[in-house]
């Protein structure tokens, strides 16, 4: 890959300066969410939260967006992504290739000032997604689009299957691992990737996992992106 200085600063919370129309009914929803925590909502120390919340990780020009499905209880309360033991994103970013050194979760604003952009189709922390209903995800289609259209990546990259049927609204949809051939979003390249957490060794292994992150890199080769290294 071609190497090319850092570009530009971090903007963190990028959803926060995107246009809400008020005559949407999921973004009226969304305000009421992140002012009020749902019935329930815990923090590490299993006392209830008010406002517990992860903000969008956006670089102020973005090569790639990753798309999560919704923050941990951990990575909202440090406010960094894919936090914990049992999470392998930052080891198959490194093994596959895609950044030349170890990374751990907190290098994550390193890797944005790299130009990789970070956000969930869901913005509502939890201990994991089965607390999740349908109404968490009401406006992914719409944020991810946005932010999309606002910084034109040349790839979104879904983690995981669960996190691209959100996107696209339909969980009984049919998902392969890699390239969404024919399609876009604003003119972006789709690619999913399998889930990175510790309980989804049941759909893939570690080495497959590491296969579709390798797949993954040799796309970005392809399409010349390029990005600064540690």
């Amino acid at each position: 890959m071609t190497v090319h200085p850092a570009r530009g600063n971090i903007q963190v919370g990028l959803t926060n300066s995107l246009p809400v129309d008020p005559s949407r009914s999921e973004d009226r929803r969304t305000t009421r969410r992140k002012a009020l925590p749902r019935p329930g909502q815990i923090a590490l120390s299993g006392k209830p939260v008010s406002g517990l919340w992860l903000l969008d990780k956006i670089p102020n020009r973005m090569h790639s967006l990753f798309v999560g499905v919704n923050p941990g209880m951990r990575s909202a309360a440090i406010g960094d992504y894919f936090v914990g033991k049992n999470y392998l994103f930052w080891k198959l970013i490194h093994h596959s290739g895609i950044w030349s050194s170890p990374l751990t979760t907190f290098d994550d604003d390193s890797v944005v000032a790299a130009g990789f952009g970070f956000t969930d189709t869901c913005k509502r922390p939890t201990p994991g997604t089965n607390g999740l209903t349908k109404i968490d995800f009401v406006d992914s289609k719409y944020r991810v689009t946005k932010i999309t259209e606002a910084k034109r990546p040349r790839l979104v990259v879904f983690v995981s299957k669960t996190a691209f049927r959100a996107y696209l609204g339909n969980r009984e949809a049919e998902v392969i691992y890699g390239l969404q051939k024919g399609m876009s979003i604003e003119g972006a390249a789709v690619f999913v990737l399998p889930s990175t957490s510790g309980s989804s060794f049941r759909d893939t292994s570690y080495r497959a996992k590491l296969r579709y992150f390798g797949r993954l890199r040799s796309f970005m080769d392809e399409q010349g992106v390029t990005y600064a290294l540690p």
